[in-house]
C-alpha cells in the first residue's frame, strides 16, 4: 500500500506527513494504532514521530476495529504540543519523539510515545 503525504499549513510553515495504520496491545486489549511522522521542510529537517492509539472499545471479537484517523486539526494540536516540547523542525539530526501523557486526547484519538 502506498503511503500518502499529506500538507498542513501552521504559522507560515508547510509541514508534510505521513500516517500509517497498524495495531498495538493496549491493556490486554488490541487497539487500532497510527503511526504519525512529521518533517517541515525537506527531507533533512529533525522527523516528528508520534504513535496515535485508538480510544474506541473493543468490539466483539476483542479487537478495537474503528476508522479512526487524524484530522487535520488533529495534526495541528499534533504540532503545537510537539513544538511546545522542543521540537524543532529545522535540527538536522534524527528524530523527535511526542512525550505520552501531555495531551490527554486529539478527537477520538490518545498520543503515547512512539518507538
Amino acid at each position: 500500500m502506498r503511503t500518502r503525504l499529506r500538507v498542513l499549513h501552521l504559522q507560515g510553515r508547510t509541514y508534510r506527513w505521513t500516517a500509517r495504520i497498524g495495531y498495538t496491545v493496549v491493556d490486554d486489549d488490541i487497539r487500532r494504532c497510527i503511526q504519525v511522522r512529521v518533517r517541515a521542510g525537506g527531507k533533512t529537517g529533525c522527523v516528528l514521530m508520534a504513535h496515535l492509539i485508538s480510544n474506541s472499545p473493543p468490539g466483539p471479537w476483542g479487537i478495537c476495529t474503528d476508522s479512526t484517523h487524524p484530522t487535520p486539526r488533529d495534526m495541528h494540536t499534533l504540532i503545537e504540543q510537539a513544538l511546545a516540547q522542543g521540537w524543532d523542525p529545522d535540527t538536522m539530526v534524527g528524530g523527535f519523539t511526542l512525550r505520552s501523557g501531555t495531551s490527554g486526547t486529539l478527537s477520538a484519538i490518545e498520543v503515547h510515545r512512539g518507538s
